[in-house]
């Protein structure tokens, strides 16, 4: 082969490509933000302040998500979720405005499509207390391994700005079970969003502590260093 070396994600995804071993040096970096030297995150209260971020899609389990809110502000009005970022198909902006009409004009639910600079992404989001990372396999092919296996940003800026996670169970989001960020489901019901929603908040310190864990865990500054240094004839 003409492998010098690889730079991928996770093991995972590179038993997927490379099913015959390489024999070259391989380094796993997450698409997670570098993170500055010195942070203080003190402890937060649980504000009821939920995030769906991201592609604003169905298959990534947008209106599962609006379905869970529908059922928690039916008996805690407290509840509020931003959809941040761009809504690529009208239907799916009409959809919302039509069918869960009331929860906007309550202010539970907050459309924000303005756009966010990349180093400011960390800030925005520790304004929030959880933060969904969802995949809908009714409208995705299980047989996808890229999604299967998916090495999601969102989570890696989640996990930076110390968002607890509420995510579907699939590979790609087994560090959200290893390192205690958040709950993974196995259905998108409205009922199991909402319970995944209930623990979180009833242990938040918790998964509050745990995120900022696994963020210093996968820090891109830190996970990139074996690779500069293999560049650079220093390992």
């Amino acid at each position: 082969h003409r492998l010098a070396s690889v730079i991928i994600q996770s093991e995972a995804r590179y038993r997927y490509l490379f099913p015959v071993d390489t024999s070259c040096p391989v380094f796993y970096v997450q698409n997670a933000p570098a993170l500055p030297s010195v942070r203080v995150f003190p402890e937060k209260p649980f504000r009821k302040r939920m995030i769906f971020f991201g592609n604003v899609m169905a298959s990534h389990g947008l209106f599962d998500c609006l379905e869970a809110m529908n059922t928690i502000c039916q008996t805690d009005n407290g509840y509020t979720m931003t959809i941040k970022g761009v809504i690529p198909k009208s239907w799916v902006r009409a959809a919302i405005r039509w069918r869960y009409r009331h929860l906007l004009e309550r202010g539970n639910i907050i459309i924000d499509e303005e756009y966010t600079p990349q180093a400011d992404i960390v800030p925005y989001l520790s304004s929030f207390d959880i933060g969904f990372c969802l995949y809908n396999f009714r409208l995705l092919s299980k047989s996808d391994f890229n999604y299967l296996s998916v090495p999601s940003g969102k989570l890696f800026n989640f996990y930076a700005a110390g968002v607890p996670v509420v995510g579907v169970d699939i590979l790609g989001l087994a560090s959200v079970r290893e390192y205690g960020t958040g709950i993974l489901v196995d259905t998108l019901s409205k009922e199991s969003l909402s319970q995944a929603i209930a623990h979180i908040a009833g242990n938040y310190s918790a998964y509050h502590r745990n995120c900022l864990a696994a963020a210093d865990r996968f820090d891109f500054r830190k996970s990139i260093i074996p690779f500069m240094e293999y560049l650079t004839g220093k390992a």
